[in-house]
């Protein structure tokens, strides 16, 4: 959140993200906690800034990508990992209407694709033990 945050906009901006998710009574109790749930914030939060990274900052295919893995750990984990792709509407959206705001860079359409890949193989991780076990 505080690389993001700054990334985006200046450095005391990243503190401030930073403080007001510590802030938050749930966000440490849940850390603390021995539960899934912390693991799924962690999965979510690195696919969210996976995306945003290369699209708003972008291209960063890597951050693409392991946002794209870490969304499909983010299944397995808790089922709702695939929460981040709804980042992708907006940006579609403001792609559309020719948004300023955006980096601008060309790819291959094989490159977009490759996001879905990770996706899927970071759920045959667990999916596929599963069936030949089963």
């Amino acid at each position: 959140v505080y690389d993001l945050a700054r990334r985006l906009w200046h450095r005391r901006i990243g503190l401030y993200a930073a403080l007001i998710l510590f802030a938050i009574l749930q966000f440490p109790l849940k850390v603390k906690s021995a539960q899934i749930d912390a693991s799924l914030c962690f999965l979510t939060t690195l696919g969210l800034y996976g995306l945003l990274r290369h699209l708003l900052l972008g291209p960063r295919w890597r951050w693409y990508y392991v946002g794209w893995f870490a969304m499909g750990i983010g299944v397995i984990t808790k089922g709702v990992g695939f929460l981040p792709l709804f980042i992708l509407l907006p940006y579609c959206f403001c792609r559309f209407r020719s948004w300023r705001k955006l980096s601008r860079f060309r790819a291959s359409w094989w490159q977009w694709t490759l996001g879905p890949v990770f996706f899927l193989a970071a759920i045959s991780l667990w999916f596929i033990p599963m069936i030949l076990l089963g």
